[in-house]
């Protein structure tokens, strides 16, 4: 099965250090004090503070988890200021489940603590322990105040509610950027346009040089945007740590989530290739989606059409294509046999379209795979060939659009400004 494969490209340096090769705990704090772990999934702890009993966490991709365990000594209330959370999301209880001795940060717990299922049974008062604020004038950030129950683990996820899941989806996908200055304008113009978007991808090379500064005022730059940013590493962002500042303000380099019905999936390939955990952290992300797609048909009733393995829609982000649009240019991975491999994962999977990085060409290809090469970056020629995509997925077909699953896409250039 061939994949259809939609590149956002743009140019840069090769870089042969896979700097991915193991993910580190990035979403994870605890306080011994308090008797508690947390843990964001997709996402990063930015901040922490015991005496306030205070943790600041950015989400990956506007959506995610919290895990938090206490052990016996858990009292009072646990704040979470987080950001880069969707304007739709809220937040809500879904299980609080009993702990063991082993996993309450070495203290002693009752075996005969309640576990409830909060889906099922929401006025349960272990189920209403969690209220979410929105600070005011602020759309991507939420204040979360957690009462703690000792000897629970408490599973919090915050997306938009059951409710708007049919509703469509909207994101824009940014290729390479002479520098990170550029992203207003787009966000402008998109606001100006009336589109709307649930989130903005960036594949990557968005800085206007590899310093750790830039990244920095990357970060401070999506916050002020007021905007949901699913950021990618490419070369630039590894800067001259092999890419830590970036994981530590943007999160982990793999993951996976699921909005609005609509399945999205993350991997790194900055360096032009995976490593070996690469490729088994992809393979894991793509196994948990089609284990989650497959409890939607379940719980829907839902019947495949001849042909297709999946329901929900899956789209895949990575800086480097697999494969040079043009050939043996080198662009794509550095392994003609690995890119072979990631390629064919991802049809095995049915993701329908992969959004990808690091060239500057601008070109369109028809048939299978579709090839469509878009920077966001001014080229030597004029910035006439800058492009940015929007892309949005919709219950019923439109104009331009085309089947994907249970959904339409519609996919659209637009100029850089």
């Amino acid at each position: 099965m061939l994949l259809p494969l939609l590149l956002l490209l743009h140019g840069c340096n090769t870089t042969t250090l896979d700097t991915a090769s193991a993910q580190r705990e990035l979403g994870e704090v605890a306080f011994s004090q308090l008797g508690l772990s947390a843990e964001v999934l997709p996402g990063v702890v930015r901040s922490s503070d015991e005496e306030s009993a205070t943790v600041r966490m950015r989400l990956n991709a506007g959506v995610g988890r919290l895990i938090l365990r206490t052990n016996e000594r858990a009292q009072g209330t646990l704040l979470f200021q987080l950001y880069n959370v969707h304007p739709e999301a809220r937040a809500k209880i879904t299980q609080v489940q009993r702990l063991t001795t082993a996993s309450t940060l070495e203290n002693e717990c009752p075996f005969n603590a309640l576990s409830v299922d909060c889906v099922e049974n929401p006025p349960n008062a272990l189920c209403r322990t969690a209220t979410g604020s929105r600070p005011e004038g602020q759309n991507t950030t939420m204040d979360l105040r957690v009462s703690l129950s000792p000897c629970r683990e408490t599973i919090i996820e915050i997306e938009p509610p059951e409710e708007l899941a049919d509703d469509p989806v909207s994101f824009a996908v940014i290729g390479s950027l002479e520098s990170e200055d550029m992203l207003p304008s787009i966000v402008e113009a998109e606001q100006n346009a009336g589109r709307a978007h649930d989130f903005y991808v960036l594949l990557g090379n968005a800085l206007e040089d590899a310093e750790r500064a830039n990244i920095s005022d990357l970060e401070s730059l999506t916050v002020e945007l007021d905007e949901i940013f699913v950021a990618l590493p490419g070369q630039e962002e590894l800067a001259d740590d092999q890419g830590l500042a970036f994981e530590r303000r943007f999160g982990a380099f793999d993951y996976g989530w699921t909005l609005k019905n609509t399945e999205f999936v993350i991997f790194y390939s900055a360096p032009a290739q995976l490593s070996t955990r690469g490729l088994s952290n992809l393979d894991s992300q793509l196994t948990a989606l089609e284990s989650e797609d497959s409890r939607w048909r379940e719980n829907n009733d839902y019947t495949l059409p001849a042909g297709d393995v999946r329901a929900l829609p899956l789209l895949a982000f990575t800086h480097t294509p697999p494969f040079d649009p043009r050939g043996l240019r080198g662009d794509g991975f550095i392994s003609r046999k690995q890119a072979a491999m990631v390629m064919s994962l991802l049809a095995e999977f049915q993701v329908d379209t992969l959004f990808a990085g690091r060239l500057t060409t601008n070109e369109t290809e028809d048939g299978t795979p579709r090839l469509r090469a878009v920077s966001s970056q001014e080229p030597r020629f004029g910035r006439a060939q800058a492009m940015y995509l929007t892309v949005e997925l919709t219950r019923e077909q439109v104009a331009g659009s085309r089947r994907v699953n249970n959904r339409y896409i519609t996919i659209r250039e637009h100029l850089v400004p």
